[in-house]
């Protein structure tokens, strides 16, 4: 692919590599420009832009995502269309985020023109959570590059293609969901702890009855104090990180209904979460009233849950209304 300025009448077929506002006209960057924007560009004052030109043997930015994020969506995945050289990957039902960690790796170290990022392992997600994104960060991509990137989701075990990210409810029945509203660690960090707590001495492997070959762990003496040691100290309170308050923040360099969108998927997102909790209570706390104080231990931290995303719908509601109303 070639990077460069041309006058404006030698530019069809090519990308636009800016975005462009002048004299009324609004072409945006990733524009494929063709005889009806040359038009407009001579009809805005404009002689030059800078493009990008497809070369014999690339893929355009578009075709390349959609064929990545088609090869390593598996099971509970739905892949909406390519748009400016990303596609993103969605959990099409409720349940726990499996990812390929190797396979990730590998694949991002393809070619630096290809990246791809997933949610942390084992997270808990609802249907309709974005949970992965396939970025193809120039124009296009060399077919060798796309080609090279496929055979590393093809690799999966067995030779199935579409392991490398998924959404599970087998392992949402074998995760502790009840932890899942408040508290969230990948696989890896799981293991990694158990390690160190059985290392101090404060947890013990145990016999399974279980035909399987998971590992089976118990508090000993000494975590059972440490564990008691530590509930009994202060506890801070947590800092909210929010990235959509910062584009929110910003949100005057994109047009209006770029957050308007952002704030109806949020707002849905919560929504799902919520309708997860509530179904949870329903089943596991269905009169929170009558409860010993051991289960309303129990109950508390989803409560927490409900109540938080109860007020992430309400604000998202909130601020659709507002912006709208200012618009």
């Amino acid at each position: 692919m070639k990077f460069g300025a041309v006058p404006v009448a030698d530019a069809e077929g090519s990308v636009a590599v800016h975005s462009i506002r002048q004299s009324g006209l609004v072409l945006k960057k990733g524009t494929l420009i063709g005889k009806v924007e040359i038009a407009a560009l001579k009809a805005a004052g404009i002689t030059e832009i800078v493009v990008a030109r497809i070369e014999p043997g690339d893929v355009s930015e578009d075709e390349a995502a959609a064929e990545i994020a088609a090869a390593v969506a598996g099971e509970g995945v739905h892949v909406e269309r390519a748009f400016t050289g990303r596609a993103n990957l969605f959990a099409e039902t409720a349940g726990v985020l499996v990812v390929d960690k190797d396979a990730i790796d590998r694949l991002n170290q393809v070619d630096e023109s290809i990246t791809f990022a997933t949610l942390p392992a084992y997270k808990p997600v609802v249907a309709g959570e974005m949970i992965a994104t396939v970025k193809i960060i120039p124009f296009a991509v060399a077919g060798k590059a796309r080609d090279a990137a496929l055979a590393v989701a093809n690799a999966a075990p067995d030779g199935k293609a579409g392991l490398v990210v998924g959404v599970t409810d087998d392992l949402t029945k074998r995760f502790n969901a009840a932890i899942g509203y408040f508290w969230q660690a990948t696989h890896q960090q799981i293991y990694r702890e158990l390690t160190s707590l059985e290392e101090q001495g404060y947890i013990e492997r145990v016999p399974s009855s279980s035909p399987s070959t998971e590992k089976r762990y118990a508090l000993t003496s000494e975590g059972r104090d440490a564990l008691t040691e530590w509930i009994m100290q202060p506890s801070e309170p947590g800092v909210l990180r929010e990235d959509l308050l910062l584009k929110i923040r910003a949100g005057s360099l994109v047009p209006p209904e770029v957050l308007l969108t952002e704030l109806h998927h949020r707002q849905a997102l919560h929504a799902g979460r919520l309708a997860v909790y509530r179904e949870l209570q329903e089943r596991d706390f269905p009169d929170p009233q009558h409860l010993t104080y051991e289960q309303r231990l129990l109950y508390l931290p989803l409560l927490r849950g409900l109540m938080f995303e109860t007020d992430n719908v309400a604000w998202c509601d909130t601020a659709i209304a507002f912006l709208q109303e200012g618009m």
